[in-house]
């Protein structure tokens, strides 16, 4: 992997954005935002190991924290860098410590979640997130939800911008084809009743599994559902209750209107679970046409309000 930049890019300030590296909604933010600004490079962030990703040049370079810092160190990416950070947990915030001389200011924070005030954390983890908070220099939340949590968390509150997650329209014609429905969804699919509500996204009991399930369970026979997507109990394909719930499997967002197309589902339905930050299924099933049915809570309460 090569990662000396031309003339042109040393001249300007490469953003190193910090990731942690469970993907889903922060790795789609950073995406966007790296499409756009091609001399950026996203680092997977783990203990152990950072993982430098080029977009642009489709390339990659796992190294050690300490061998990461000394090539950065060394120009590799040009002498003028900024820090984007993305999480407040740990392996994050060593990251931010250890690349301090580099920058000579703290990061800029993104909130992307409410975990930077979890209840659940031990006292020390807790206050350590919320100090990094505080230091940034700079912070962005998706939602005035999240803004609304951090005025709970700090007093005074420190300023954040709120920068509402960006989405395109899909690329129908560039998206990837759609497998062959199983031969277990054949009949479902051809019986014209189609599946009237869909979920869409990754679902565990945070994300309103449970909820779901005794959703399901409520509906009339004659009301079949589909998740486009997984659950933390059906990651492949296949009734997740027979009859009644399918699980689509994972999915490319640019597939969804061809989604809808097959399944017909008249209603997206967001069960109730862990209040969302943002919530890009909810952007995704609007652009698909869908209407939604939401929890007056959190970010999908406000947005659908607005």
């Amino acid at each position: 992997m090569a990662l000396a930049l031309d003339a042109e890019a040393s001249a300007r300030a490469a953003v190193l954005h910090l990731v942690p590296p469970n993907g889903g909604g922060v790795d789609r933010f950073v995406r966007d935002l790296v499409a756009h600004r091609r001399h950026d490079v996203i680092v997977h962030v783990t203990p152990d190991q950072w993982v430098l990703e080029c977009p642009a040049a489709r390339a990659f370079a796992p190294l050690a924290p300490p061998d990461a810092v000394t090539l950065l160190r060394q120009g590799a990416l040009g002498r003028r860098l900024r820090v984007h950070a993305h999480s407040t947990t740990a392996p994050i915030r060593q990251a931010c410590r250890q690349l301090a001389d580099l920058l000579q200011q703290a990061p800029v924070l993104t909130l992307h979640d409410i975990w930077f005030d979890d209840p659940e954390q031990p006292v020390d983890e807790r206050q350590a997130r919320l100090a990094f908070v505080r230091a940034a220099t700079a912070l962005t939340a998706p939602s005035a939800f999240i803004v609304e949590r951090l005025a709970l968390a700090l007093q005074p509150p420190p300023a954040c911008a709120v920068v509402p997650n960006g989405a395109s329209p899909p690329d129908v014609a560039a998206a990837p084809p759609l497998q062959p429905p199983p031969a277990a969804l054949q009949p479902a699919l051809q019986d014209g009743r189609g599946f009237a509500v869909a979920v869409i996204g990754a679902l565990g009991q945070h994300k309103g599994l449970r909820a779901l399930e005794a959703v399901v369970a409520a509906l009339p026979d004659e009301v079949r559902g589909v998740v486009f997507g997984y659950t933390e109990h059906h990651l492949q394909p296949g009734w997740a209750v027979p009859g009644k719930l399918w699980v689509h499997g994972p999915f490319d967002p640019s597939q969804l209107p061809a989604l809808v197309e097959r399944y017909q589902p008249r209603l997206a339905f967001f069960p109730p679970g862990m209040p969302e930050s943002f919530g890009y299924a909810l952007t995704d099933a609007w652009v698909a046409g869908l209407p939604v049915l939401v929890p007056d809570h959190g970010a999908l309460g406000q947005r659908v309000r607005w």
